[in-house]
């Protein structure tokens, strides 16, 4: 490994003891690492200790650090908010938050949060990505942001993979600049036990408020008021006109091919038109989606924090129904 990870901060000294844990949450795109720092940090024979396999849906696992120190991993699905078709996941890992949150306000203390992106796979951070961590977690915490770059090889390691670090530090410009780390991670167990430390460490006694739960739980505003849901809300609308244009057009050539008799070329159009009819439609329902609020939110879920009659060194995962299933 050619760089160290960064530094552990030096704790911060706290009044007593905590007895409540130190939430982390785990984001980035599918298979980036974020279930394998996890099952690092969970005793090997903790029955919920998570297969390596795509994450489907939030869940979070108790685990104590060496010292003593306890927290709660929330590993998320993977997802792209810059990507289309995004929305559904987005508003899930908020949603989830949010309802946690609210469920648990004085049993656990946010950290921050760990993104994950891959040094192998990654290419030019969507400015999408940026905008959402930063609406997210809101400016006055971007210190407790860790962009963790993972998969690195012994081949070469400051050649192209350093070179696609750098990318992502450019990319992820205006979170580091206002005080976001970015560390690598080697994928082994001493590595993610720093990565976590460092962040638990640098967590001060109050813990970090993300903007998005003060905006959704504390404000009480629908999704698409936040900062995240407006967000979300312009790129719906953006992608709605294209597709909208976009099937114009097909229908256009529909209509002028119809009597020419080339019944495989209109079928390809016939079927690019249903193809976006069915994304308008996936539009369509994105927005419905914005408009949750923390009712809605709660309405389906049980998302709260069960203390371990074992002990919180034996991982545990706790999860709640997606609240859309309710409906």
């Amino acid at each position: 490994m050619a760089s160290p990870n960064e530094p552990i901060p030096p704790r911060r000294q706290r009044n007593s003891p905590d007895p409540n844990p130190t939430a982390l949450l785990l984001l980035g795109p599918p298979n980036t690492g974020k279930s394998s720092l996890l099952s690092h940090l969970l005793p090997s024979n903790a029955s919920s200790a998570p297969a390596l396999h795509p994450t489907t849906e939030p869940h979070a696992y108790a685990a104590a650090l060496p010292n003593g120190e306890r927290v709660l991993l929330i590993d998320t699905p993977g997802f792209d908010p810059g990507a289309a078709g995004s929305t559904a996941k987005v508003v899930e890992v908020v949603s989830w938050i949010c309802a946690f949150h609210a469920r648990n306000p004085t049993r656990v203390r946010w950290g921050g949060v760990l993104y994950f992106a891959s040094v192998t796979k990654a290419g030019v951070v969507t400015p999408g990505v940026v905008r959402v961590l930063e609406q997210l977690v809101g400016a006055d915490d971007f210190s407790a942001v860790r962009v963790v770059t993972t998969e690195w090889t012994d081949e070469d390691p400051e050649g192209r993979e350093a070179g696609v670090e750098r990318d992502l530090r450019e990319g992820f410009g205006t979170l580091i600049e206002g005080g976001a780390g970015m560390v690598r991670w080697d994928g082994g167990a001493g590595g993610a036990l720093r990565i976590v430390r460092g962040v638990v460490n640098g967590c001060c006694d109050a813990g970090v408020v993300f903007r998005i739960l003060r905006e959704v739980v504390e404000e009480r505003k629908m999704l698409v008021e936040t900062g995240v849901g407006g967000l979300l809300s312009v790129a719906l609308d953006e992608r709605e006109r294209v597709m909208g244009e976009t099937l114009e057009g097909v229908e256009g050539e529909i209509e002028r091919r119809g009597g020419l008799g080339s019944e495989d070329v209109l079928d390809f159009w016939v079927r690019w038109r249903e193809d976006l009819e069915g994304e308008i439609g996936r539009v369509e329902e994105g927005k419905g989606l914005l408009g949750v609020g923390l009712r809605g939110m709660l309405r389906a879920s049980g998302a709260s924090w069960e203390e371990d009659e074992v002990g919180e060194r034996r991982g545990r995962r706790y999860s709640f129904e997606w609240w859309r299933r309710a409906f």
